[in-house]
């Protein structure tokens, strides 16, 4: 692969590629929460708890779909189509994981 000529096109390219780590502690924060859900009241206490797991619930749903709104096999149908795809993959993503977890969480209890 070629360098790109200009340093912004090469900022753009780290960007698109290492976009998705920006949000993964959304995602894994959210997973901890649902596998342990006593976690986050014992360490920050029950007032934050709540807003807490929303704030990571909803970052996980906006990274999810970020990635895929900017992925290459969407670039060619038009921006409409591309954003509900986009979040109809980020809620079946999120929803699936949170169904997974918790069913590995009633077979192994603690």
């Amino acid at each position: 692969m070629s360098e790109p000529p200009l340093p912004s096109a090469r900022r753009q390219l780290l960007f698109d590629k290492y976009r998705p780590f920006l949000t993964t502690p959304f995602f894994f924060g959210f997973s901890a929460h649902v596998l342990t859900p006593k976690i986050f009241p014992r360490l920050l206490g029950s007032q934050v708890e709540l807003p807490l797991t929303n704030a990571l619930w909803c970052g996980s749903h906006v990274g999810i779909t970020i990635y895929l709104y900017t992925s290459k096999h969407l670039r060619s149908i038009h921006t409409f189509e591309r954003l509900l795809y986009s979040i109809y993959g980020s809620a079946m993503f999120n929803f699936g994981t949170v169904l997974i977890m918790t069913i590995v969480r009633s077979i192994f209890p603690d």
